[in-house]
């Protein structure tokens, strides 16, 4: 909330979705969640439904959420889980819309373009568009990745200090954005601003953005944005990247649909219809290649109140993803990895495509024979395992390793302290 109240540009969506899976954790511990903490396949579901959650009380876009965590949170998916995560992220919208009752927690305002969006020229534009927006989400991550790089690696003096960083960054933004009187506008309503039909002079805040000139205006926030995002979501402080993502490819988007439209002007013709559509497809876009998401285009959907310009967002999202996908890795990805997280990183290359899982299986390995284990097997396994969550398999025999079922870490401690505790009651003396 501080950082939100003191005009960070940062976003609220990861803190919410950190704070969800907190909670997710600790429910974890009731007994009436037991079960589902000693299993890990539940617990990541769990996990994941509470990712979705977060997402729909930022953006109230349940469907959009509930993609966007498994994109983001699973390497596979058990389909019968979606319900699930369904249920959770409904309950989140409901109260989503009981605050929005509220007239100054409304945030988004539904678009009123046309219900059909001709198929012409402008599919051009749009994918050029979502060209460009691609390589700006590439320099964005690899921006980003080098200030974080050096941080946490090189240890300079002020920049691996928490602190001294964070108020560095914080007096810079104060710095640039006070002389500037359209970035002291909140990120929300800068993108019903950049999404509406109408053009910006005509809006409440006309004023800001055409004196003395639009374009100018539009430059000139997206430079700067851009800058203090960086900064910003490289700090050690709660952040979300999809809103800053948003806010920078929206006015870039109708910085872009301006120009066109400009310069159909000049030479007579019309080359854009509606300016806001491209700050739609440009918001899209940029989110998308800065999170690695497709789920992006359905958040956009449900947050403007219409699909009427589907085809657009869809061609700008997946080549704004194709392109920055092929530059560098995704900002959650290139996070984990600085950090030394555990990371699943993908296997691309002719190289790796002639692999058996023979070649990829550990041989050595703890495991419990069906017929042979004794309690001394388990009291070894355990002594090995500590305190750590651990799957053990259970096989046929030594020779034969056929995997017949698993069983947890914790569930062999409690079996090991009954036995224990019977044991030491029939050797204790009856007094």
């Amino acid at each position: 909330m501080a950082v939100l109240i003191g005009g960070f540009p940062v976003g609220r969506e990861g803190p919410f979705i950190h704070f969800s899976a907190c909670v997710a954790q600790r429910m974890t511990k009731w007994p009436i969640f037991s079960d589902v903490g000693t299993n890990l396949a539940v617990k990541k579901t769990m996990l994941s439904a509470a990712v979705a959650a977060g997402m729909t009380c930022s953006f109230g876009a349940p469907y959009g959420a509930i993609i966007f965590s498994i994109e983001v949170s699973s390497t596979y998916y058990i389909v019968s889980n979606l319900f699930k995560s369904f249920f959770c992220a409904s309950f989140a919208l409901v109260i989503f819309h009981l605050t929005d009752k509220i007239s100054w927690l409304h945030l988004f305002f539904p678009t009123k373009f046309p219900n059909k969006v001709a198929i012409d020229h402008e599919l051009f534009f749009y994918a050029f568009l979502g060209i460009i927006t691609g390589l700006l989400s590439a320099v964005f991550v690899q921006l980003m990745t080098n200030i974080v790089f050096a941080r946490h690696k090189l240890k300079l003096p002020v920049v691996s200090d928490r602190v001294k960083w964070c108020l560095c960054v914080a007096l810079l933004s104060s710095l640039m954005k006070f002389p500037v009187p359209f970035l002291m506008i909140s990120d929300y309503k800068i993108l019903n601003d950049m999404f509406t039909d109408t053009d910006l002079e005509k809006g409440m805040d006309g004023n800001l953005w055409t004196y003395p000139l639009t374009s100018f205006n539009l430059l000139i926030y997206v430079i700067l944005k851009f800058i203090l995002v960086i900064l910003a979501v490289s700090s050690p402080i709660p952040a979300g990247l999809i809103t800053p993502s948003f806010i920078i490819g929206a006015v870039f988007g109708r910085l872009y649909g301006h120009i066109l439209r400009n310069i159909g002007i000049a030479f007579g013709v019309e080359l854009v219809k509606f300016e806001g559509i491209y700050a739609i497809v440009g918001s899209a876009a940029m989110a998308s290649g800065v999170t690695r998401t497709v789920s992006i285009a359905m958040i956009i959907f449900e947050i403007s109140g219409q699909t009427s310009h589907m085809i657009p967002v869809l061609i700008g999202v997946l080549l704004s993803y194709a392109v920055s996908s092929s530059l560098s890795l995704s900002a959650f990805d290139a996070l984990i990895e600085i950090k030394n997280l555990p990371f699943l990183s993908s296997m691309t290359g002719y190289s790796t495509y002639h692999l058996t899982a023979k070649d990829l299986m550990n041989r050595n390995f703890l495991y419990l024979t069906k017929r042979n284990s004794k309690m001394a097997d388990i009291a070894v396994i355990i002594a090995k395992v500590a305190h750590s969550l651990y799957t053990v398999p259970v096989v046929e025999s030594d020779n034969k390793k056929v995997l017949l079922f698993t069983v947890q870490s914790q569930q062999l401690r409690k079996i090991l302290m009954r036995k224990f505790l019977k044991v030491q009651k029939r050797l204790d003396p009856v007094v």
